[in-house]
């Protein structure tokens, strides 16, 4: 009987399930707005009580488990496919005047789909540095619990793999039941013990577990990977394929959100509500010309192994979920009471209706505005559906718009590139901005969009010639190696396809590569606060820039925090990335309407500390290269070359910068003071219901790669929703004499309106 019990359970949680694009209500409790590692997040863990509904819309599609995606081989080989936004920087005037591509992920799981899958958090200072910046609660124990919520981690498969390769790991810092698999692929190039020799030799430590954030050393990282069928845990595979049976999570992907929607009628943006024959939104980023496609990490960094192009999907999952989804079509959605969706619909207006007496102060968002069009017929390897053409959305620039109500809250996870693009186009933002496009103001925020932030990397080549040693890219010249590692791999789960190329890195400290001179934190001190900042930037964003500038430059000095990254390869790219960019950027709105990419402008290398960082670090790449560690691997100097002086070398790094692919601090978490735009609660200062959880809000930069820091970030919003604020009566700003009605006003640069 239990069994029996057990199994009707489970069906009935089947048939009650929403299958991913189901036709939509008109009001939710809860929209977010991009299906990214933080959108994914939050709307688990908001549905995760069933008397709320919520609604998850992505841009972009969903993956279809190809190899690209799946294979660790092929990490990188999805960018500059349709799961990338194809973005591309403005000219960069500081470097050699050409603009950069910016891959961004644009799918349900946003970057996850896309990226290296390296998984570390940064260091303890990193984060007490964000409660330095004005935000209590949000220090290094503060996060720790979320980075342990957000994992299932598995340590190295091998003891004495472990110790050959300086593996190991404190149980205290990690988590064992969370969503995300973190764990170490089947196979392990060798040149990274050579490389973790040579860094021990010139004095860099060696972080043993790299995730507790102690030690700036030599680092053997984890990736998000499943320890036993060695695929890439994305945000989707975790926190959105298990939890399909909950009946009150929608999921709508290639849904373009077009703004926020102002309540009490406030005036907005009408060419957001304008269709038009002009689609740009996907972007405008060349990345062949660039060679950014399977090469994330500089040069020589990917094996570019020829992927099948007619492979089945890895994914027996997607054959279950959409099984099931056909026969929960036709049993349909069924509520508490007569059934169908409109009782549920009922149950969130007459909630909406008692809910009316929440705090007066700041603009309340009543839901977002969206393209409509028929959802083409889904097809899969496995399985064929028809969508139902009447109630899906999938929107472009000719479609009509569609409006979506939430009674309660809009989180926006968009991104640091589209998120303030979303607030802008919403009436959100530096007046100067929205008066150039006629967007009407709603609230006065000028760090909306301001404040941007990059680990930018330059590319190094040291090819090693030592034919005892297998290297990553033996497996793109010798098809019979190739042909062997594949079979390896899908019989067994090992051997080399496991193993992306980014290996064992280090994060080393300034005064370990330039013998303890403080010569360039001299420099930086030395700055004023606005001298390398854009000549627009306003006050309260300059005051905040200062703030960081004397935490950057303490964290320069110090001999347990990173200044840069090496991204070992395994075949001789040391590639090197500036954990703490000085220099500060922008992204803004070339127009309003909202299928016009942003306008990003990194403003790579405008403040020359990062120039300086970058060039020291290469030529600590020489005297790595120089120990008698790497010396067996008989590499050559080929970028830069043994005979480049500093000029030269100068010149190529302002000719080979590019993103790491982790922009942020557009939104960042500060006081409206510093050119904030979200309180420690996330909440947009001026809005009674609006939240921004994505790298938007990193107010500055940790020393780490994101994805880790981002599931943790959106992890904790949740409990700092339920635990910390009242955000009906704690709010960043009031009316003051002057305004219009309908218009917040919050404090200008030069004081009040």
């Amino acid at each position: 009987m239990g069994s029996l019990m057990a199994l009707a359970l489970l069906v009935s949680q089947h048939v009650c399930a929403l299958p991913l694009n189901s036709p939509l209500l008109t009001t939710y409790d809860y929209i977010v707005v991009g299906g990214g590692p933080a959108g994914l997040t939050v709307a688990n863990r908001l549905s995760e009580n069933p008397a709320v509904n919520v609604l998850l819309l992505e841009a972009g599609p969903a993956d279809q488990g190809e190899q690209m995606v799946e294979v660790p081989q092929y990490m990188g080989a999805d960018v500059g496919s349709k799961y990338n936004w194809n973005l591309s920087t403005t000219p960069q005037t500081f470097l050699d005047g050409k603009a950069r591509s910016l891959p961004q992920g644009r799918a349900l799981g946003g970057g996850t789909i896309i990226n290296g899958m390296l998984w570390n958090r940064g260091g303890v200072g990193d984060y007490q540095d964000w409660v330095r910046l004005g935000n209590p609660g949000w220090g290094w124990n503060d996060m720790l619990p979320y980075f342990k919520k957000s994992e299932t981690f598995t340590p190295v498969y091998s003891n004495s793999i472990g110790d050959q390769f300086s593996i190991h790991y404190d149980p205290d810092v990690h988590g064992f039941s969370g969503p995300v698999n973190v764990s170490y692929s089947k196979y392990f190039y060798n040149e990274s013990v050579n490389l973790f020799s040579a860094l021990n030799e010139l004095g860099v430590p060696t972080a043993f577990d790299p995730n507790d954030g102690t030690v700036a050393g030599a680092s053997f990282l984890p990736f998000d990977i499943d320890p036993n069928n060695q695929t890439r845990s994305d945000a989707r595979v975790s926190y959105y394929d298990p939890y399909l049976a909950r009946p009150n999570l929608w999921v709508s992907t290639g849904q373009h959100v077009t703004r926020l929607l102002v309540a009490d009628a406030i005036a907005g943006n009408s060419n957001t509500s304008t269709p038009s024959v002009n689609d740009s939104s996907v972007g405008q980023g060349n990345v062949s010309s660039t060679s950014m496609q399977g090469n994330l990490f500089g040069n020589g960094s990917m094996t570019n192994t020829t992927n099948a192009a007619n492979r089945p999907t890895l994914r027996l999952r997607h054959f279950l979920i959409h099984m099931l989804q056909s026969m929960k079509r036709s049993v349909g959605l069924r509520g508490k009471g007569t059934g169908g969706v409109a009782t549920q619909q009922d149950r969130i207006l007459s909630r909406q209706a008692s809910s009316s007496g929440e705090g007066s102060l700041g603009i309340r968002i009543a839901g977002v505005e969206m393209g409509t069009h028929a959802l083409p017929d889904f097809e899969h390897p496995k399985v064929v559906f028809k969508a139902d053409s009447t109630h899906q959305f999938a929107p472009d620039a000719s479609s009509p718009r569609s409006n979506v109500s939430a009674t309660r809250e809009v989180i926006v996870s968009a991104g640091a590139l589209h998120s303030p693009q979303l607030l802008m186009l919403s009436g959100i933002g530096p007046p100067t901005v929205l008066d150039s496009h006629q967007i009407p103001l709603t609230v006065n925020l000028p760090g909306v969009g301001n404040n941007l932030q990059d680990h930018y990397l330059v590319g190094t080549w040291y090819p090693f010639y030592n034919s005892s040693y297998v290297y990553p890219e033996s497996l793109a010249i010798n098809q019979t190696l190739n042909s062997q590692a594949e079979a390896e791999y899908y019989a067994h789960k090992t051997g080399p396809w496991t193993a992306g190329p980014p290996d064992g890195v280090a994060f080393p400290a300034l005064p370990y590569i330039v013998n303890g001179s403080t010569s360039i934190a001299t420099s930086a001190q030395a700055q004023t606060a606005a001298q390398y900042l854009a000549a627009e930037v306003g006050q309260t964003v300059i005051a905040g820039y200062n703030a960081q500038k004397t935490l950057l430059i303490e964290a320069l000095l110090d001999k347990n925090r990173a200044a840069y990254e090496i991204l070992n390869n395994n075949a001789g790219s040391l590639t090197v990335a500036t954990m703490r960019p000085f220099s500060r950027g922008v992204v803004t709105i070339e127009s309003s309407d909202p299928f016009t990419p942003p306008t990003i402008d990194p403003r790579y290398g405008s403040n020359p500390i990062d120039l300086q960082v970058l060039l020291a670090a290469i030529l600590f790449n020489r005297r790595i290269i120089a120990t008698s560690s790497m010396q067996e691997l008989e590499p050559i100097e080929r970028i830069p070359t043994a005979e480049a002086d500093d000029n030269e070398i100068l010149t190529l790094i302002k000719a080979s910068i590019g993103t790491e692919f982790h922009p942020s601090g557009t939104c960042a978490m500060m006081p409206l003071e510093h050119g904030g735009v979200t309180r420690p609660d996330l909440m947009v200062y001026g809005t009674q219901n609006l939240r921004v959880v994505d790298s938007s809000i990193l107010p500055l930069l940790p020393a780490a790669h994101l994805q880790a820091v981002i599931y943790a970030v959106a992890e904790k919003v949740r409990d700092t929703r339920t635990e910390g604020y009242n955000f009906a009566d704690v709010l960043g700003g009031g009316h003051h004499k002057g305004c219009a009605e309908h218009q917040l006003c919050l404090p200008e640069d030069t004081g009040f309106f």
